[in-house]
Order: C-alpha cells, then sequence, then structure tokens
C-alpha cells in the first residue's frame, strides 16, 4: 500500500470561504508565531524547542485575551501547522532544505485537516466547522472503500481553491525493464531526454541564467523518487555542476564555455553536431548509469558548493 493525493478544485459557498479564510489566516499566525519562538529559542539561548513544547504553549496562547480567535476555527489545522514547521525545520538541520521563512499574507493558503477534523462518507466530504460538505469538482473518482487519512485545503495567488486528499492505494508495480532514460531540465523546455523527446515550458520566458537557475531549482522538487518508487522504478540525480551541456557525448570532450543563448553547437575535436539538451539528457543518461555502477557521484571538476541542489535526473523506466 502507498500514500497518494488526489487533487481537486473546490468552489466553496461564501459561508465555507469565510471559514477557510480564517483558518488560513489562523494557520498562518500558528506557523510564524511557532518559528519565531523555536528561533529566537533556538539561536538566542541554544534551546531546541520539541512539538510538545510548542503544542502545549499554543494552547496557552489561545486563552489570552489578543489571541483568543484562534480557538473560533477547527485546534487540529493548528497542531498541523506545527507539524509542517517541525518538518521544515528537520529538512534544515539534516541540509535537505533552507530555513523556514515566514509565511505571507497574499501568498498561497494552506490549512492541513487529519482524519478527526473532517467526515468522509464515501461520496462527499466535509470539514470541522463547516456545516455543509465541499462543492468538489471530481474530476476523477478516489480509490473504492478509500478512507482518507489527512486533507488540504489550499487557495492560490488567484483566489482558485484545491482540495488535496491523501489515501492509501495499493499499486501495481510494472515489469522490469533494462531501458533507462536521461532527463535534463530547462527552460524553453521543461524536460528534454536522451531520446530527444521534449516537453514544452508554456511559461518560458527570455534566457537569462539567473531565471533559469531558479526554474531549474523548482523543478528538482518534482516528485520523481516517490512515483518511481510506487511503480517499482528508481531515479538517480547527478551533480548539479556536471557539465552535461559542454561535454560532447560522442568523444567526452569538454568545451571551456558554452552560453546559453548557444542552443546547438560542433564538437572542435570529432565534429559531432549536437542539440544543446538533447545532448546534455544523454550525458545525464551515461554518468547516472555510471554513479549505478561505480556507487559514487559522477562529476566533472571542482564542485562549487557541498550540498548543492542536484536538478537532473536519470531514472529508470
Amino acid at each position: 500500500m502507498s500514500k497518494k493525493a488526489y487533487r481537486y478544485r473546490v468552489y466553496p459557498t461564501s459561508e465555507q470561504a469565510r471559514n477557510l479564510t480564517c483558518t488560513f489566516g489562523c494557520c498562518r499566525v500558528v506557523y510564524n508565531w511557532a518559528l519565531k519562538l523555536r528561533t529566537t529559542s533556538y539561536f538566542q539561548h541554544g534551546i531546541r524547542l520539541s512539538h510538545s513544547d510548542l503544542s502545549a504553549a499554543l494552547t496557552t496562547l489561545k486563552r489570552e485575551e489578543g489571541t483568543n480567535w484562534l480557538k473560533e476555527v477547527s485546534s487540529v489545522p493548528l497542531q498541523q501547522a506545527l507539524r509542517h514547521l517541525d518538518q521544515a525545520l528537520t529538512n534544515f538541520f539534516e541540509k535537505r532544505n533552507a530555513y523556514p521563512t515566514y509565511k505571507k499574507k497574499h501568498g498561497r493558503q494552506s490549512a492541513t485537516f487529519a482524519a478527526s477534523a473532517f467526515t468522509w462518507d464515501g461520496t462527499s466530504l466535509t470539514l470541522a466547522k463547516q456545516a455543509s460538505s465541499l462543492p468538489i469538482v471530481w474530476s476523477r473518482p478516489l480509490p473504492a472503500g478509500c478512507k482518507p487519512s489527512s486533507v488540504t485545503v489550499t487557495k492560490d495567488k488567484a483566489g482558485r481553491y484545491f482540495v488535496s486528499i491523501l489515501v492509501e492505494e495499493e499499486i501495481a508495480t510494472l515489469s522490469m525493464t533494462e531501458k533507462t532514460i536521461g532527463i535534463d531540465l530547462g527552460l524553453k523546455s521543461v524536460l528534454i531526454t536522451s531520446d530527444g523527446e521534449t516537453v514544452a515550458n508554456p511559461k518560458y520566458y527570455a534566457r537569462d541564467e539567473k531565471k533559469l537557475a531558479k526554474a531549474q531549482r523548482k523543478l528538482s522538487l518534482l516528485p520523481l523518487e516517490y512515483k518511481a518508487a510506487w511503480y517499482g522504478r528508481s531515479v538517480v540525480k547527478i551533480n548539479r555542476w556536471y557539465p552535461s551541456s559542454k561535454t560532447c557525448s560522442a568523444c567526452q570532450h569538454v568545451l571551456s564555455e558554452l552560453s546559453l543563448d548557444i542552443r546547438s553547437w560542433a564538437c572542435p575535436s570529432c565534429g559531432t553536431c549536437h542539440d544543446r539538451d538533447i545532448n546534455a539528457a544523454i550525458n545525464i543518461r551515461r554518468a547516472g548509469l555510471a554513479q549505478i555502477d561505480c556507487g559514487r557521484d559522477v562529476r566533472r571538476g571542482r564542485v562549487k558548493a557541498p550540498h548543492a541542489v542536484l536538478d537532473e535526473a536519470v531514472s529508470s523506466l
């Protein structure tokens, strides 16, 4: 059994929207309050507060005159906000992510409800503190007989509401295959494979190096690993600084420079003509296979950062 989230569009009633707005705000306030408390405690006093410490402090906070409005919403999403912060800090201390930042009022809003804070009767979903079920557009059915373990409601910057329902589902693994493929993350094309397949980026903008790096960092967060695990496949990430674009996939000659505006080039050593992105994907595939065979990271030259984001991958399909 694997956990899988099903996401749907929601059109809440005006009453439900007011309740969700209040819940979003309370979750944001609690998250920011807890982040400030833990940051001050750790960096100024050397004390690492636990989730239990914050949970007890939250109970006190809800009783205070200036913040007793926190009691107007379900307590479960507030506790979940503390858990999200706990995970964010764990990711930071284990060097998987940057230090968490404060949530903003005008950004994406969310609230997570555990099983005790919603009712699912097999056809409709009703959140705690709400009198009626959410008007969900069921674009695809949930697995028959499933019991959702959590529900996350989000509101994006455009004011659209979505609900993500987490369930356990048995997913059949795919048959074994020896085929492998390299994937390069680009800007004009979101994905480029070593087979020459491309996935266009509808939000493509000018080729700017800083914008490209930012876009690639976002793409690197695509949930390839856990989805591959569902189907019995594996994903290998190679070092971000591996010069996949500048290396000739035919003879392994490495160019000294290759600016972003050059989309194709001819190898000065062997004369092979390359499409920049497809050549990079081929090299990524080769480097990933070598990494699997040798059990070590594959890189050329000096690594610029000891914990650099790895944003290229080789996926066994």
